[in-house]
Formats: C-alpha cells, structure tokens, sequence
C-alpha cells in the first residue's frame, strides 16, 4: 500500500479548504510504501526516534514538525537564525531521512471537520448535544449553570491538566461559554469573533496577556485549557478512523504531554 491512499483517505473525511495550503508533505511523498503509521497533534523528535525502532514509514501531525523561521531580511527584531541552521531541524531531519520517515501535515481540515476541534473536545466533556452558536466561526456555548470553580476543576480533571490558569471571580456561575480552541488565544482575534454572541467565559489555549486584559475590561471570565489539550481528542479520533479504514496498517496515537511545569 502507498502512502498517497492513506493521505487521499484523510482528505476525504476531512476536505481541505481552500486555504489550506499548510495541510502538505514536511517529508517524502505519497510514492512510498507504507505498514506502520504513527499519529500525533505535535510530532517530536522522541516520537520520531520510536517511530523509527517500529519501522513506522509515515506519521501524521497536526502542528508543523519543522520549527520555521522568518527570512532574516523580513525580522526586525534581531538576527534570526535560518530554519535550516536551528539545530532542532537539522536533528528532526537527520532523524526522518536516515530512517525513510514520511510526515504529512493536517492543520486547518481537522479544525474544520464536524468530527474535528473544537467537535472532539465538546464530546470529551460531554458538552455535545448543548446548544451551540457557530454563527462566528468561534462557537459559543450555552452549559448549565455552573461556578466558575466548578467549571476549572471540570476542564482539569477532564484534560489531566495538572494546572490551569484563569482569571474570574471563582464563584461567579457561568452559562455561556466561548471557545477558541487550540491556538486562537495567541492573540484577541479569536475570542473577538465571538464578542458580538455574548459570553460568560472563554475557553482556549495559548492565551495572551492581552487576551486577559482585553476580558477583564469586557467582564469575560478565562481559562486557559492548553493549546495541546483542547485539541488532542481529535487527532486521537483521526487515528482510530485510519485504522478502522486500513485494518492490515498499524496505527499508534502518540499524545503529547503537558509542556510546562510549576514550582
């Protein structure tokens, strides 16, 4: 079997938009062989490094495995260094060509995709069926009434995150919640889609000092549920479809773990 069919099939159950042009090849090409796939929402080095013992031949990511950077003419901030000179790329790389690794990128289809995020992350916490405003692109969630505590204790034991930053009053009781999901919180455009919806809360991942500010003076509650963890859920969900459309393949989920720690 080549890779090009498993690609293809992921196409078709999560079509690519048009603007989509990141949803490519990092590595090889669809002309291989494949037995083992491995999937994952960010895949590492240590990933690859396993992948490789296992003779996988193809993995799939959500985020992109090469760390990119500017071209140095169009930084002003410093002398960045070039992507290929990073030493991070240059072992990634060494890594999937000694090994024949193939990795292709899934982004903005599995955010899209009904089954995708923020989907996935809904059923997880057994919001599925609550009424939903999508009207915006940034749903808004309407939940039964709950304190803002009870809600974080909620997100964090459901995600296993071993902390969650927010900020509210912790017995403030939310209906209405507003979700940009994965990375939409590094910056105010996400959660400002959904301003004009009206919202007790926000949820998402990566949020920004100014995310923060910019609800205090609009009288938003936020919890910050991680990048990874409100997106985990469907690249798991990707993974069991591949292996239920290709029983012969193996397919593993390789989720990633919680990126920080506190003292």
């Amino acid at each position: 079997m080549k890779i090009q069919e498993i690609v293809d099939y992921v196409f078709e159950i999560a079509p690519n938009p048009p603007f989509g042009t990141e949803n490519i090849f990092e590595f090889g090409d669809g002309s291989r062989d494949v037995t083992g796939i491995a999937v994952a929402w960010w895949i590492t080095s240590e990933m690859f490094e396993d992948m490789a013992t296992k003779g996988y031949e193809l993995g799939l990511s959500h985020e992109r495995v090469i760390y990119d950077m500017p071209q140095p003419e169009d930084y002003v901030w410093g002398k960045v260094i070039k992507t290929d000179e990073l030493g991070a790329n240059r072992r990634i790389a060494q890594l999937v060509n000694q090994h024949g690794i193939t990795v292709h990128r899934f982004h903005s289809n599995i955010d899209l995709v009904e089954w995708g995020m923020p989907h996935a992350l809904f059923d997880q916490l057994g919001w599925g069926d609550y009424p939903m405003d999508w009207s915006r692109g940034v749903p808004v969630v309407e939940i039964p009434p709950i304190s803002l505590e009870q809600l974080i204790a909620t997100i964090k034991s459901t995600l296993r995150l071993p902390f969650v930053r927010y900020d509210g009053d912790l017995k403030r009781i939310i209906r209405r919640v507003a979700v940009p999901w994965g990375g939409l919180g590094q910056w105010w455009t996400g959660v400002g889609c959904a301003a004009p919806l009206g919202f007790d809360a926000l949820i998402g991942g990566d949020i920004i000092d100014g995310v923060v500010r910019l609800a205090r003076e609009e009288g938003w509650a936020v919890i910050d549920a991680m990048h990874h963890a409100t997106e985990l859920e469907a690249m798991k969900r990707l993974a069991e479809k591949v292996q239920q459309r290709f029983p012969q393949l193996k397919v593993e989920y390789y989720e990633n773990s919680m990126p920080w720690a506190v003292l």
